[in-house]
């Protein structure tokens, strides 16, 4: 969300005394913070307040340089069209004449691809084995996956108002007509995740990121359509399935689970084949 800056706005979102008096009277003043969750960013010269996502692009995707969201996987496309840009604006003028934009496309994407595998390699040698090492490696992994599934290759979707909740359902996001064994899966991994009503039965502060994960991979795949944002997959989780209660916002789709790269995806793999 961007908001018009103020007084009233900047002490509602927590910046302390200091900080609302420099933005409202420095120019050129930036500040952002975190809670935990939520993200705030605000801007004297621009005279504005960024929350959620929109703060996040301004923290990773700025003039001086453009970073791995990893703290909102969904930002993934953007990053990547952002970082091929630049890539083939620096490249073009060395080539010349002799320039293939196909040809550059593909070694940007190979470039990234070895990034991804460095920065993982990195953090599994990393002495200290605290659970946010284990989840920069699953979410640089997800990153790898995305680049080696094709999405790189496609234009990033523009985003679409929100479809009302009664119109979405399992049937229209899926891409194909087989579309019950995907999720009749959850049924039948080691442990249950659904029952046969599609009821939630898992832990809820682990497995629903579990099943979060399984469909942000079908997604991925093509498997649902690439065209429904993370708040529309969310409407059609906590429709289809009872007792899920997923966040609208759809946040908890982009935090990929470490149990489900460990625990799971080989399991649920393995059922749809």
């Amino acid at each position: 969300m961007i908001e018009k800056l103020t007084a009233e706005r900047l002490k509602q979102y927590g910046f302390d005394k200091v900080q609302r008096d420099r933005l409202l009277t420095w120019q050129g003043h930036k500040a952002s913070f975190t809670d935990g969750r939520n993200h705030v960013f605000a801007s004297a010269d621009e005279k504005k307040i960024y929350t959620g996502q929109d703060a996040l692009r301004k923290l990773y995707f700025n003039e001086n340089h453009i970073s791995f969201p990893i703290e909102d996987l969904g930002l993934i496309p953007e990053y990547y069209q952002l970082k091929l840009s630049a890539f083939i604006a620096e490249q073009k003028p060395l080539a010349g004449s002799i320039f293939n934009e196909k040809a550059s496309i593909e070694r940007f994407r190979r470039n990234e691809a070895d990034l991804a595998k460095n920065v993982i390699e990195s953090l599994k040698i990393t002495p200290q084995r605290f659970p946010v090492i284990a989840e920069r490696i699953s979410k640089w992994t997800h990153y790898l996956d995305w680049l080696d599934s094709g999405n790189a290759a496609a234009k990033p979707a523009v985003r679409n108002k929100l479809v009302a909740a009664k119109d979405l359902t399992f049937a229209k996001i899926f891409s194909g007509k087989g579309w019950k064994k995907y999720i009749d899966a959850l049924q039948k991994t080691d442990p249950p995740l659904l029952n046969e009503q599609w009821e939630f039965i898992g832990r809820p502060k682990k497995d629903k990121g579990v099943i979060c994960s399984w469909i942000k991979d079908l997604q991925f795949k093509g498997i649902i359509k690439k065209t429904y944002s993370r708040a529309q997959l969310a409407q059609v989780l906590n429709k289809e399935l009872k007792n899920f209660n997923l966040g609208s916002d759809g946040k908890t789709l982009d935090n990929v689970s470490s149990l489900y790269t460990s625990g799971f995806k080989m399991q649920l793999h393995s059922l749809v084949k």
